[in-house]
């Protein structure tokens, strides 16, 4: 590939040959072309936003760096155009991306239980996903990348935004808010299995249930655990809920918390489960049908205690 600017060097030496006439001029020479084939092809990456001249297999290739085989450049690029200058301008920085990339994408078979990725928060960063700062967030999204094929991951934007839910999770377990908030479908992205709409509130405050520091939540197998055992307790509460007609097992302040339901305490609890026990089995078997009965319960209460006050409720 440098074949042509070699003997255009050459061609451009004295016609006297005698910047040529030993193997050490000639040597200098190409040694002189490969420096600065190297010099250009690592700018062109060093430069790339993602805005500007792409960088070729031949620009990695001219720039001294190994291209793990089999490693496509588009994807090697999306993570490229992320890195800032100053983590890119030598070949050390950028032959050291490409082998996290390359180890990442090799990992990713589809089978997250065999421990096949294992990157460190550090390695994360490499790839510009500074979303993932600490070993727990790590080892969470090594199990979902695991569990992934390669064709899920192999763009940086890909591997952020499963980044991004991770930290989310974690910080749903720390007890904060999320923003923006966990859905059904940030949970299923990770391979969790059994969420759906409405058991995710129930999902949700089993998360935050858990450990603080997010050890709870630090692996795939933990995380499907948390939310196994959430989807089917808000599923036996609702079926409690759901049959209670005033004659038969009635609901406790327990059972709506397990169904994911909101603002149920020991001073409402008799006049929610009164309507409860006037609707349908129909109207009352999924949390968000007796979530609207909660909060219809709060805002007419609210209604009387403010006419009791003499306060006008809009």
């Amino acid at each position: 590939s440098n074949l042509a600017a070699i003997l255009s060097a050459i061609a451009a030496t004295n016609n006297d040959c005698t910047e040529v006439d030993t193997i050490a001029e000639l040597q200098a020479l190409v040694d002189q072309i490969v420096a600065n084939a190297k010099a250009a092809a690592l700018a062109v990456i060093t430069a790339y936003d993602g805005t500007n001249t792409a960088p070729t297999l031949a620009d990695y290739e001219n720039a001294g760096i190994v291209v793990p085989a089999g490693t496509d450049i588009a994807a090697i690029n999306s993570v490229i155009a992320t890195t800032a200058a100053s983590g890119k301008d030598s070949i050390g920085e950028v032959q050291n991306i490409l082998d996290t990339y390359a180890a990442l994408l090799a990992g990713a078979d589809g089978d997250a239980s065999n421990n096949n990725v294992s990157l460190t928060a550090s390695q994360y960063a490499l790839l510009g996903v500074t979303a993932i700062d600490s070993a727990a967030k790590a080892s969470l999204l090594n199990d979902v990348i695991d569990g992934k094929s390669s064709a899920s991951v192999d763009t940086q934007a890909e591997i952020a935004a499963l980044a991004s839910i991770v930290a989310r999770i974690f910080e749903q377990a720390a007890g904060g808010t999320p923003n923006p908030p966990l859905t059904a479908d940030d949970l299923a992205a990770l391979g969790l299995t059994g969420v759906t709409t409405d058991n995710l509130a129930a999902i949700l405050a089993a998360i935050a249930a858990t450990a603080d520091n997010g050890s709870g939540v630090s692996s795939l197998s933990a995380l499907q655990t948390i939310t196994t055992d959430a989807a089917n307790a808000a599923s036996a509460a609702l079926a409690v809920i759901s049959a209670y007609d005033g004659n038969n097992t009635t609901p406790g302040v327990a059972d709506y918390a397990a169904a994911g339901v909101t603002g149920v305490q020991a001073g409402n609890l008799a006049s929610i489960n009164s309507v409860i026990a006037g609707l349908s089995s129909g109207a009352t078997d999924t949390a968000a049908e007796v979530q609207a009965v909660v909060d219809d319960n709060r805002t007419n209460n609210n209604t009387e205690k403010g006419k009791e006050n003499g306060v006008a409720i809009k």
